[in-house]
């Protein structure tokens, strides 16, 4: 089980740091310096723009609208 890297103190964190097999372990190594990160300079926040939400949505129905498309060119193609 992964421990949860966000819930120790920094010091804890630096000492895990120091300890740990990188090459057994690289993405918690990675999470532990994303943990030391967020403590030192505060969570880190992504922001998407409206704009952004809006297009993937058109884009992800417009997906499913093809897929649709096709499957019923396809069912179509099976009877003739």
């Amino acid at each position: 089980m992964e421990p949860d890297y966000l819930k120790y103190s920094l010091d804890e964190l630096s000492d895990v740091q120091n300890n740990i097999d990188v090459e057994v372990f690289p993405q918690w190594y990675a999470k532990i310096a994303i943990a030391i990160d967020s403590k030192l300079n505060g969570p880190i926040e992504v922001k998407v723009h409206e704009t952004t939400k809006h297009k993937y949505r058109l884009w992800a129905a417009l997906l499913v609208t093809c897929v649709t498309c096709v499957e019923l060119l396809l069912s179509i193609f099976r009877f003739l």
